[in-house]
C-alpha cells in the first residue's frame, strides 16, 4: 500500500518520526514548519494515489478522501502519541527511547516518569526536545535569567517573557497554575484546562486556540487571536477564571478497613456523630432505606444501639502516596469509624483527588493506597513487592497528629518476619490503638475500595455502542478499575475477561454517562458531567457507603462468628453450654438486627445490593456460618444430654443403694424384728449387714448402672 506522510511543526517528536520513517524507506514530505503548521501548506501533495497521514496539522482547508489525521491534541488529546500512531501504522516496536519520547510529548516529565524515566533520561529528553524546537544557547541563559520575575497573583503564577520559545521557561518551573506569555501569544500550563475549553470554544473551533498534555495540560493562543484581542485584556480574563474556579473534582476514592475486636473504649479523640436530618441530603440517605435497616446504620436513638459512627477530631490533611514510578498527593475528605455490636468495626478514609486526571493515576491510586503490607516478599525482601504493587511509602499529614509515615521497611529484617507480627500499617494503628484493647483485619494485603471517576471523554467513550456491543465490555481501563489493577491486567484471557466484565458491572445508565462495577474488593463508578459530580458523587459518600458498610459488616461479623465457634468448641464441656448460648443469642442478633435481605424499595439499590452479595459471596459464607452454628448446636445438645444422662444413673445407683430396705420394709412392714430387736447396736449391725449384703448381690451378679463406679474395672489377665 503506498503511504504518504506530510510532517507538522517540528520538536523532538517529530524528528524521531522523521528518522523511523527514513530508516523504514517510507515516502514522507517535511516542509520544516514551525508549531500551528497548516494542511494547505501541502496543497500540491494531496492528489498522491495513496494514503495520506497528516502528522499534527491544522485542517484550515477540506482534506482529500485519502486523508488520515495524525494527532493528540485539542479534542484528540485523549489518543495516543503521533509517534505511536505511526509505529501501529507501520507495525513496528518502539525502542525504550522512542517510548521516553513518546511520553514526553504526550504527557510530559509526569508521563515519563510513570516509564520509570531516570532524572539523566528526563533531563537529555528535555534538552534534545527544545534542541529540536531550535532553541538556541543563549535563549536558554535568557531563561535562566528571565525566571527570576516570576510573580504569583491569587492562585497563578505569572511570567512575561522575550522570548518566542517558552519550553526553556517551562522546564525550570515547577509552579502550577502558571501562565507565560510575550507580545504575541500567551501560553497556560494547568491540571485543570477545562474551563478554559469551555470558555474558549468558538475559538477553538476557529483554530484560534489549541491545548494537549495528560495528565498536565496546557493552553495556547495563536498570534492570530492574539492580534485580534489585546494581550492584557486576555490575561485579566484568564487570571479572574482561574482564580474564581472552584477546585476541579477528578475522582474519589475512599479506603475501607474492616476489622474484628475484644474490647473497645473508644478514645475522645473520636467524635460520634448522632444521624440528624439538617440538609435535603441527610433525608434523601435516611430515607432511602427501609426502617429497620435505618436502625442499623443510623444512631438516632438514645442508649444501646446496633452501631455507632465516629469521626476523628482532625479531618484536615493530606494522604500522600509515593511509589517507585509515581506520586500522589491527596486531600483527606473524612476520616471515619463505624463500630458495631457484633464486635466489627471499620476505619474508612475518604479521600479527594483535584490534581491527577488521567485514567492510569486514578488505577494507581487505587492499588497503591489500598496496600495495607506486602503481599509477597523476594530476595531483596520488599525490593521487588514495591516494584510490582507495594507503595515506597504513605503519609498522612495533619495538623493535629503530626506526620505519619509508613514505609514498609520493618518487613525487610528476617527478625521482624514473625507469625505473630503486627501487620497493618502505622497510620492505621496511630488510629485505632488507643480504643481498641486488640483488633484483627478481616481481609489480606488489601483494604476495601470504593471510587468514583469523574470523567466525560472516558465515561461517553466506555459507554459508545460499535459492533452492536457497548466498549466498555472488552476495555482494559474498565477491567481494571473493577478489580483494582494499576498495571498489568489480572486475567490474560480475553474471553475470561469479557465474562467477569459482564458479570462485575451494572449499567442501567449507561446510557447517561453512568457506569458501576463490583467486586470482592471494590465499588467503582464512572460517571460524566455535572450529573456525576452533583449526584454519584453524593451517593458514593453516603448511600453506596452506607450499603458496602453494611457489607463488610456482614464479612467481618461472619468471620468473627466463625472465630468464636472454634474458641467455643475447645471450651471443656463444663463451660461449653453457657459460652454457646451467649454465642447463638449474638447470632440471633446479627440475623435480627444487621443482615438484610434487602435494604431498600429502590430498584436500583435492590439490584445493586443483590450483585454485591453475589459476588462478594455473602450468603454462601453465611451457609457455611449457619452449618457450624448447628453443628455446635447439635454438640452441645450431645453434651446435655450426657450430663443428664449420669444424673439419671447417679440417681439410680443411688436408689439401688436404698433397694433391698425398701423392699424388705415393703413386704414384712417395720414390725418384722422382735421387739426390742433395733434398741442395741446388734440389732442395728445386723439390719444393715443384711442391706448391704443384698445390695452386693444385685450389683455383682446384675447390669447395674455404675457397676464399675462400685467395683471398679475389672483388671485384664496378664499373658
Amino acid at each position: 500500500m503506498k503511504m504518504l506522510f506530510l510532517l507538522g511543526g517540528r520538536d523532538l517528536e517529530m524528528v524521531t518520526i522523521k528518522d523511523i520513517l527514513d530508516r523504514h524507506g517510507v515516502m514522507y514530505v517535511d516542509k520544516k514548519l514551525s508549531w500551528g503548521a497548516k494542511l494547505s501548506e501541502y496543497r500540491e501533495y494531496l492528489d498522491f494515489d495513496g494514503v495520506i497521514y497528516g502528522i499534527e496539522l491544522i485542517e484550515d482547508r477540506e482534506p482529500p478522501k485519502n486523508y488520515i489525521a495524525i494527532d493528540h491534541h485539542n479534542e484528540k488529546f485523549h489518543q495516543k502519541s503521533s509517534l505511536e500512531q505511526v509505529a501501529e501504522i507501520l507495525d513496528l516496536q518502539l525502542t525504550r527511547w522512542q517510548k521516553l519520547v513518546s511520553a514526553n510529548d504526550k504527557g510530559y516529565i509526569p508521563q515519563m516518569q510513570k516509564l520509570h524515566a531516570t532524572d539523566d533520561e528526563i533531563k537529555k529528553i528535555r534538552q534534545e526536545d527544545r534542541s529540536a524546537q531550535g532553541i538556541t544557547a543563549q535563549e536558554e541563559e535568557v531563561a535562566k535569567q528571565e525566571i527570576q520575575n516570576l510573580q504569583k497573583l491569587g492562585n497563578i503564577y505569572l511570567l512575561k517573557t522575550t522570548l518566542q520559545h517558552f519550553s526553556p521557561l517551562v522546564d525550570r518551573i515547577d509552579k502550577r497554575d502558571l501562565i507565560v506569555y510575550n507580545d504575541e501569544t500567551i501560553s497556560v500550563f494547568s491540571s485543570n484546562i477545562q474551563m478554559l475549553i469551555d470558555s474558549f470554544y468558538n475559538e477553538l473551533n476557529s483554530n484560534l486556540c489549541y491545548y494537549g498534555g495528560d495528565p498536565l495540560g496546557y493552553f495556547g493562543f495563536t498570534k492570530e487571536y492574539c492580534k485580534q484581542e489585546k494581550i492584557d485584556k486576555t490575561l485579566k480574563r484568564i487570571i479572574e477564571m482561574i482564580n474564581k474556579t472552584e477546585k476541579q473534582l477528578y475522582s474519589y476514592h475512599a479506603f475501607m478497613f474492616p476489622f474484628t475486636f475484644e474490647n473497645q473504649k473508644i478514645s475522645d479523640k473520636w467524635i460520634c456523630k448522632k444521624f440528624s436530618i439538617t440538609t435535603q441530603k441527610d433525608y434523601n440517605e435516611y430515607f432511602y432505606f427501609y426502617k429497620h435497616v435505618r436502625d442499623a446504620l443510623f444512631d438516632t436513638k438514645e442508649g444501646e444501639s446496633i452501631s455507632q459512627y465516629y469521626e476523628y477530631i482532625d479531618q484536615e490533611g493530606s494522604f500522600t502516596i509515593e511509589a517507585n514510578s509515581c506520586s500522589y498527593e491527596l486531600e483527606i475528605d473524612t476520616i471515619s469509624l463505624r463500630v458495631f455490636n457484633t464486635n466489627v468495626a471499620l476505619i474508612s478514609f475518604h479521600l479527594l483527588n483535584s490534581r491527577y486526571k488521567d485514567p492510569q493515576d486514578i488505577l494507581a491510586i487505587n492499588d497503591f493506597g489500598r496496600r495495607v503490607y506486602p503481599q509477597f516478599l523476594g530476595e531483596h525482601f520488599t525490593n521487588e513487592t514495591k516494584n510490582a504493587f507495594l507503595a515506597k511509602s504513605i503519609t498522612i499529614n495533619q495538623p493535629k497528629v503530626g506526620v505519619l509515615t509508613e514505609d514498609f521497611s520493618r518487613f525487610d529484617a528476617l527478625k521482624n518476619l514473625k507469625s505473630d507480627m503486627s501487620l497493618p500499617p502505622s497510620y492505621i494503628k496511630h488510629y485505632l490503638d488507643d480504643s481498641f484493647e486488640s483488633y484483627e483485619q478481616i481481609i489480606d494485603d488489601r483494604m476495601f475500595v470504593l471510587s468514583l471517576y469523574l470523567s466525560q471523554s472516558k465515561a461517553n467513550c466506555l459507554g459508545r455502542i460499535e459492533d452492536d456491543r457497548y466498549i466498555y465490555e472488552e476495555d482494559d481501563f474498565w477491567y481494571k478499575y473493577i478489580f483494582v489493577d494499576a498495571n498489568m491486567k489480572s486475567s490474560q484471557s480475553k474471553y475470561m475477561t469479557k465474562k467477569l466484565i459482564k458479570e462485575s458491572t451494572y449499567d442501567r445508565w449507561v446510557g447517561y454517562g453512568t457506569l458501576y462495577g463490583v467486586s470482592r474488593y471494590s465499588f467503582v463508578a464512572i460517571s460524566s458531567g455535572e450529573f456525576g459530580k452533583e449526584v454519584i458523587f453524593t451517593h458514593m459518600k453516603t448511600i453506596y457507603f452506607q450499603i458496602f458498610t453494611l457489607l463488610l459488616a456482614y464479612r467481618a461479623s461472619i468471620i468473627s462468628f466463625s472465630k468464636r465457634i472454634q474458641e467455643v468448641s475447645k471450651k471443656d464441656d463444663a463451660d461449653i453450654t453457657q459460652k454457646a448460648q451467649e454465642l447463638y443469642k449474638s447470632y440471633l442478633n446479627f440475623l435480627n438486627g444487621l443482615y438484610f435481605k434487602e435494604l431498600t424499595a429502590q430498584d436500583q439499590g435492590i439490584e445493586l445490593y443483590n450483585k454485591a452479595l453475589n459476588i462478594m459471596n455473602i450468603e454462601h459464607y453465611l451457609k457455611d456460618l449457619d452449618h457450624e452454628i448447628n453443628e455446635l448446636h447439635s454438640y452441645v445438645e450431645m453434651v446435655e444430654d450426657k450430663k443428664e444422662s449420669k444424673k439419671i444413673n447417679d440417681l439410680t445407683a443411688l436408689g439401688i443403694i436404698f433397694l433391698p430396705a425398701t423392699l424388705i420394709v415393703g413386704i414384712f412392714g417395720m414390725n418384722i424384728f422382735p421387739k426390742g430387736f433395733l434398741e442395741n447396736i446388734g440389732g442395728w449391725v445386723v439390719s444393715f449387714g443384711l442391706m448391704i449384703g443384698t445390695t452386693w448381690w444385685l450389683v455383682k451378679n446384675h447390669n447395674i448402672p455404675f457397676k464399675k463406679f462400685i467395683f471398679g474395672a475389672k483388671k485384664e489377665k496378664k499373658e
